[in-house]
């Protein structure tokens, strides 16, 4: 089984108004979806990082771009 990476995928502007067949095909993918932002012409969640070549292909998607985790350091410390 690969690793799971977060992924953020925009869908072009053409099927945003199919916002929820895209998101119906990129769960087929083996997209775990956490969010489907219409109004942003996103989808954000999950997958398997040997499924990324599936989710590429779903029609209407323009990007899929792996999301990256941050975390700031506490206000005390010497960076803030």
């Amino acid at each position: 089984m690969a690793p799971k990476v977060k992924v953020v995928v925009s869908v072009d502007d053409e099927h945003v108004d199919k916002m929820s067949e895209v998101v119906k095909a990129c769960r087929a993918a083996g997209l775990s979806v956490e969010r489907s932002l219409e109004s942003l012409g996103t989808i954000t969640g999950s997958i398997e990082s040997s499924e990324l070549g599936k989710l590429n292909r779903v029609e209407g998607i323009s990007n899929v771009e792996q999301s990256a985790d941050y975390q700031l350091p506490p206000p005390q410390d010497d960076l803030q």
